[in-house]
């Protein structure tokens, strides 16, 4: 389905919230495109581009992704779900597995950064809610 690039598209997962750091705002989610563009573009993954996009821009709508030609968005998508929401939802997914996956990939203190990052954006910049 894809040409080459297909191990840097999968990469990509992890540029999603790097906006936040790279670009210091909360409204992260163009310099996070931008960066993972740039990576696909350096290692020839310019055909996961669409997708990779669409998997950023769209991981906090609240509303099911539908578009077939890409399904890795709504996967993504809920993945982030079941991240943000601490495993409240789950999409059916068993519990033993999300326990896995986190046991693999521990958050390290990341939702407490977001929670902390949250509060000093929205003093600063509280007309300007989260992207």
């Amino acid at each position: 389905m894809y040409g080459g690039g297909a191990a840097e598209g999968r990469h990509c997962g992890v540029l999603h919230d790097i906006g936040l750091w790279t670009a210091k705002t909360w409204d992260y989610l163009p310099p996070s495109v931008s960066l993972a563009v740039e990576y696909l573009k350096r290692r020839n993954g310019e055909s996961w581009a669409e997708e990779i996009t669409l998997m950023i821009t769209e991981h906090h709508k609240p509303n099911t992704f539908t578009d077939a030609r890409y399904p890795l968005v709504e996967a993504f998508r809920r993945a982030d779900l079941i991240d943000v929401s601490l495993c409240l939802l789950t999409f059916s997914l068993p519990r033993a597995f999300i326990s896995e996956v986190k046991a693999q990939y521990p958050n390290a203190g990341f939702h407490r950064a977001l929670v902390r990052m949250a509060l000093d954006w929205f003093v600063r910049h509280p007309l300007n809610p989260a992207p």
